[in-house]
């Protein structure tokens, strides 16, 4: 090669590796993050209703791995059956309730996940819409499930979903 294009070639090839360089890079995967490793939990509806005797609080939260205290909280559900009992050696209860100033609110255990710090259980509140003809007064919905017994902390996470009444 003469001598005179030796020069110019050579900078062309750096140029060109040192763009598919910085392409290669560019192109390469980002680390990704890893979730906490999380189990779907299975549940059964135990309990579910509109009015509770626990109207003063706000809302309940509560994982309940024993029958004393299932007895205290199965006693405020106004539930319209007799409640079935909870075989506290092979299972737990998941208590839900929210206190809400009118009618037209229901609530929904979503999922149930056991996670690497513990327990995760969301749940739905189902409300209103603007559109809907609701009773005015105190209402405080709830839902209980049964599910297998899982040691460890418990983290509640709420989902708002909003449904209409119109007749479209």
């Amino acid at each position: 090669m003469h001598p005179a294009f030796r020069r110019p070639v050579q900078r062309l090839f750096v140029l060109l590796c040192s763009v598919s360089c910085l392409l290669l890079t560019a192109c390469a995967e980002e680390p990704v993050e890893e979730e906490p490793l999380t189990q779907i939990l299975y549940y059964e509806p135990l309990a579910r209703g509109l009015q509770t005797t626990l109207a003063d609080t706000i809302a309940t939260e509560i994982v309940i791995r024993d029958s004393v205290t299932w007895a205290q909280y199965r006693d405020s559900l106004q539930a319209p059956v007799p409640l079935p009992e909870a075989d506290f050696s092979q299972s737990m209860v998941v208590l839900v309730g929210r206190r809400f100033a009118s009618g037209g609110y229901d609530l929904d255990i979503d999922a149930i996940d056991v996670t690497d710090d513990g327990l995760l259980v969301t749940y739905v509140v189902n409300e209103p819409d603007d559109n809907c003809v609701t009773t005015m007064g105190l209402t405080y919905p709830y839902t209980a499930v049964v599910t297998p017994p899982t040691p460890g902390p418990v983290r509640f996470a709420t989902v708002t979903r909003t449904f209409s009444c119109a007749m479209d």
